[in-house]
């Protein structure tokens, strides 16, 4: 793993939610790849630059209303896909990205005596060049 990632503090989580994505310059849609307490992945069509400020919309399962992270920015980008680190998060925002992680925590523990051992394909991801948690 690239020494600029080392410093990783977070479990991050695969998953496939749609996500709307601000940037001063640009809107677009894409769908977030992974995602931790400080940081997301996600895949989309647009080239943004790195080091510029970003406000994410995402759509998490069962839930009418997006989750708003409101101060990102864009750590790196690569190949159709860049990462986010979150800047701040309101308290509403934090308690939901919570209450959505603490779930695929519990998920990944529940199916850990189906999972391959480690080094094998499993929900927990490591992208050479991660998300920016």
């Amino acid at each position: 793993m690239s020494s600029r990632f080392s410093h990783r503090l977070y479990l991050r989580y695969a998953v496939r939610y749609p996500v709307i994505f601000g940037a001063p310059f640009c809107v677009g849609e894409g769908h977030l790849l992974d995602l931790s307490f400080r940081g997301c992945l996600i895949h989309c069509d647009r080239r943004l630059p790195v080091g510029e400020p970003v406000r994410l919309g995402v759509l998490l399962p069962d839930q009418a209303k997006a989750l708003p992270i409101e101060n990102g920015i864009i750590k790196w980008v690569q190949d159709g896909r860049f990462g986010v680190e979150f800047l701040a998060l309101s308290p509403d925002s934090r308690q939901r990205l919570n209450r959505e992680l603490r779930g695929a925590l519990i998920h990944r523990l529940e199916r850990r005596g189906h999972e391959p051992p480690i080094g094998g394909k499993g929900e927990f991801v490591n992208y050479d060049e991660g998300s920016a948690d």
